[in-house]
């Protein structure tokens, strides 16, 4: 949160599970400060990213100052959506670019390929978090960071990813720490196959 009100962004998505401090409270913490600050610059554009997709889950993420709903698991059409109508996408030029190369497409492009990059790169950290967890039996920690990764993995093209982690999710919510630690394991090694396909493509 600290970081929306520090900052200028094309958009916030605000996932409204976070811990300690949810999606819902953190809205209107920014909204009120907005309002604080007054016209220095307008108010920056919320997302409200959640898997509730029910008529009230909508109508409380509107009433916390959260500008529209996107209801997991969010599709790359629907995030590229969210962007063009938000954020930097729809700023670009449109239209036909050198040699006939369709340059929204073209920067469309290039803007998931660099949401991608940084899930990658943060899942990676989730995971050394999770077996970091694993080793001190903290299944509340672990099932915290695969929540995460299973409410987005699909979004960002690794059903494989969102799969893993909803077992993940049930062995650390049922105690199970051996499935646990086995699944942690599994996502890893998931995780690592993606970053090698990735560095051989780039």
């Amino acid at each position: 949160m600290e970081r929306a009100l520090a900052a200028e962004f094309d958009v916030v998505l605000m996932d409204m599970q976070m811990p300690v401090l949810d999606g819902y409270a953190a809205t209107r913490e920014i909204r009120e400060a907005e309002r604080e600050r007054g016209t220095t610059r307008p108010p920056v554009p919320i997302v409200a990213v959640t898997a509730d997709a029910m008529t009230e889950d909508c109508e409380r993420a509107y009433a916390a100052g959260c500008d529209l709903h996107l209801a997991k698991p969010v599709s790359r059409a629907g995030l590229l959506s969210v962007l063009r109508r938000f954020g930097s996408v729809r700023a670009a030029t449109p239209g036909p670019g050198p040699a006939g190369v369709d340059r929204a497409a073209e920067i469309e492009s290039l803007e998931m390929d660099e949401l991608v990059e940084r899930f990658v790169r943060n899942k990676v950290v989730a995971v050394g978090v999770m077996r970091e967890a694993a080793l001190r039996d903290d299944l509340e920690r672990i099932e915290r960071e695969a929540h995460k990764i299973k409410g987005t993995g699909t979004s960002f093209g690794f059903p494989e990813l969102t799969e893993i982690s909803a077992r993940l999710v049930a062995a650390a919510r049922e105690g199970d720490r051996d499935g646990a630690r086995a699944l942690v394991g599994e996502l890893g090694a998931r995780m690592a196959e993606i970053e090698a396909e990735r560095m051989i493509r780039s």
